[in-house]
């Protein structure tokens, strides 16, 4: 997909109201509230790697890997979204 491209990250089986998020292009969101739908835009080319954490359902640390978005630079000025 070409810049931006912006996703839907789709939390589950998160027992935690604190959820974390690291977007691997330097941006991070906290989200107050249970397996809340993170949208995120990427705005640069390159290949990010999301993790999300908290704690899950019995209340042990976990942090999940999300699949990596791989974002091109425009070849013709045309836009894409995707959401995994």
């Amino acid at each position: 997909s070409e810049v931006p491209v912006t996703v839907t990250f789709t939390p589950q089986n998160f027992g935690s109201a604190n959820i974390n998020w690291v977007f691997g292009d330097g941006g991070t969101r906290n989200n107050q509230g249970f397996d809340i739908k993170q949208v995120y835009t990427y705005k640069n080319a390159g290949t990010f790697t999301a993790t999300v954490s908290g704690t899950d359902q019995s209340g042990s640390p976990t942090t999940k890997t999300c699949p990596s978005v791989t974002v091109r630079t425009p070849s013709s000025g045309s836009q894409s979204e995707v959401a995994p």
